[in-house]
């Protein structure tokens, strides 16, 4: 490892993989009458202890245009020098809807509200529900392709 005055580098880049499901989305859902399961693990470790979480994602087009969701997930939390701890984590559910067609307008739009629920237990994971409401806005030329 390179060191910068005894401390490593800032800029020194380590190896990463990633997968759905993806902190950002696009605008399409899940085809009409298919769907998708989705394995999952995540994981972080700081002074203060260990937390991380395994689950299922699963999406299904129950009819066109809509993508129903649902986020089943294990987590498991170690305070610094504490007990392990586990419990099924924040759930979530969700429906996507289609708005904007790119062979319509150009764009393609969705907007796709998440609801999470409390976590199980008192030690892992949120003790409150909590809702997402994000607009997924996309645009497409040859194999070049823009979402926010």
């Amino acid at each position: 490892m390179r060191k910068f005055k005894d401390k490593p580098s800032p800029w020194l880049a380590l190896p990463a993989s990633a997968g759905p499901p993806f902190a950002c989305d696009d605008p399409v859902p899940t085809n009409y009458q298919h769907f998708e399961i989705c394995a999952f693990a995540g994981g972080s470790s700081n002074r203060d202890g260990q937390s991380g979480e395994v689950g299922v994602h699963f999406n299904c087009g129950p009819v066109p245009d809509v993508q129903l969701t649902a986020v089943l997930q294990l987590a498991v939390g170690n305070a610094a020098g504490g007990p392990t701890v586990s419990s099924l984590g924040n759930s979530q559910l969700a429906v996507k809807y289609r708005l904007l067609h790119r062979n319509r307008v150009g764009w393609e739009g969705a907007v796709f509200p998440r609801v999470f629920l409390p976590s199980a237990s008192n030690s892992v994971g949120a003790q409150h529900t909590s809702v997402f409401l994000p607009l997924w806005l996309g645009w497409s030329w040859g194999a070049w392709s823009f979402i926010s």
